[in-house]
């Protein structure tokens, strides 16, 4: 160690060459791959999580499958690696208000206490969304739904039957409500229509069966469209986020399926949206298949979902950015081997009498890497400290620029690379990278880690280098010559 350090110091020129190019290797190495994770999450937020997976249809392109159903093949297929799903259904709550009840009118209907003015409150005011999870939601991943208090709905959930529901922040103020309250649901409204409500109302109330769930969440939606929406169940602050599953629970109810058979013929609860998500994209074939082979009433189809997320101003970047890491690292790597191999024909002498004096070769070697090491440590050491100051600096920036650029592309004909920085973008994913202890674990973490791997595996090629160089040097013909 002792004799390494005097070499790094005593040849001051050639240590400081190699630590430059191992900072420079190991920095934009480390920059490069954080960039290309923000533009992977930019793009991510803009399509969603859903490319490359594959929605279950009939022959006419409607969806058919039932969730019960694709749920049992799943468990018996090492084909599928996961489902997305949801079914919406409007509701009535005798105990929670809609967000809007009083603004929200409708016409008469039989059954209705007269109105002066001719215009009546809407009985069915709440969308019941179940869910398998929700990252697949667009409002989710597209940052416009976020958790002020408590937990999002996961897939374990669902995969439990958690009697969980997540609520607006506005429907939860106006109703008093909190996380760990219960939230009685009227199970009848799934199959009954707002007029039969009106007709029989008083009846429908004394049996009517109760679900209780207890809230988990509570969300905010940015996108607020209260005044642009003519029911209020399309009000996305009276949107009701429960896990699937338990919708299926209730659809075999009995109490409840046998009183709605005339009212609905969607009791196995085919889901609006399903997309399977192949462990291999090529089983394709494989899957469909087995989905036919089961013998369904309908032929099924499989329909592969691609955006056009490759087009994205991100998805752009991101393979620029991508070629640029991997240009960086094969050309810093011939560079570095061509350091070492001029900095050991300058020192041949060296090596060659430290071989004629009886030092095992292996021995040289390793002295002679282990000033290569000590300075690709001290070069990591420094790139991650300059990384870490830069990223503070750039990445808001940068995440506003691929959020405003995504949005532009999208809703403008303007050219999304040349929409200025300054823009305010996504205002959560941005908040999100002011959060260091996010940014660590998210992004600087990761990139420090592939970036040592990276390192590694090229200390890993200098060292047989260096072995097979020593091994090469004739130690009595070496020692003859001129330094």
């Amino acid at each position: 160690m002792l004799y390494a350090l005097r070499n790094i110091g005593r040849l001051k020129g050639k240590s400081a060459l190699t630590f430059l190019l191992a900072f420079v290797i190991i920095f934009l190495s480390m920059f490069g791959i954080m960039t290309n994770s923000l533009c992977n999450d930019s793009k991510e937020r803009f399509y969603g999580p859903l490319d490359g997976t594959y929605a279950v249809t009939d022959t006419d392109g409607n969806p058919y499958l039932s969730y019960k159903a694709a749920s049992y093949i799943k468990k018996h297929s090492d084909v599928i690696s996961s489902i997305s799903a949801s079914k919406e259904y409007v509701i009535y709550s005798n105990t929670v208000e809609y967000v809007g009840k009083g603004e929200f009118k409708r016409e008469y209907m039989r059954g209705d206490t007269l109105s002066p003015d001719g215009e009546y409150d809407y009985y069915k005011g709440l969308m019941l969304c179940g869910v398998s999870n929700m990252s697949f939601l667009e409002e989710v991943y597209s940052g416009k739904l976020y958790i002020v208090k408590g937990e999002m709905l996961s897939e374990g959930d669902s995969d439990s039957c958690e009697k969980k529901i997540l609520i607006s922040d506005r429907l939860a103020e106006k109703n008093g409500l909190d996380v760990g309250d219960e939230f009685p649901v009227i199970m009848k409204m799934l199959y009954r229509n707002e007029a039969y409500i009106a007709r029989t109302k008083g009846d429908f109330l004394d049996d009517a069966k109760k679900y209780t769930y207890k809230i988990s969440g509570i969300y905010h939606n940015s996108e607020e469209n209260t005044n642009s929406v003519s029911e209020p169940y399309l009000a996305n602050d009276n949107r009701l986020y429960v896990p699937l599953s338990t919708i299926v629970e209730i659809s075999e109810d009995k109490t409840i399926t046998s009183d709605a058979a005339d009212y609905t013929s969607d009791i196995l609860v085919v889901p609006d949206e399903m997309y399977f998500s192949l462990a291999d994209p090529s089983a394709e074939e494989l899957l469909s298949s087995q989905l036919n082979d089961i013998g369904f009433s309908k032929g099924i189809k499989l329909t592969k979902h691609v955006s056009d997320s490759a087009s994205s101003p991100s998805a752009r970047l991101s393979e620029i950015i991508s070629a640029v890491v991997i240009g960086v690292v094969g050309i810093g790597f011939i560079v570095f081997m061509l350091v070492i191999f001029f900095n050991m024909n300058s020192r041949q002498r060296e090596l060659a009498v430290l071989c004629a004096l009886g030092k095992r070769r292996s021995a040289v070697s390793g002295s002679f890497f282990l000033e290569i090491f000590i300075l690709v440590l001290l070069g990591f050491a420094g790139g991650f400290g300059v990384f870490m100051l830069s990223v503070s600096a750039v990445a808001i920036p940068l995440t506003k620029y691929l959020n405003m650029a995504e949005l532009s592309s999208t809703i403008t004909s303007e050219n999304a690379d040349f929409v200025l920085i300054g823009g305010s973008g996504n205002i959560i994913s941005t908040e999100r990278m002011t959060d260091l202890s996010y940014m660590f674990e998210t992004y600087m973490l990761p990139a420090m880690i592939f970036t040592a791997v990276i390192a590694v595996l090229i200390l890993i090629c200098a060292y047989m280098f260096i072995s097979v160089y020593v091994r090469g040097i004739n130690a009595l013909s070496a020692v003859g010559g001129k330094e």
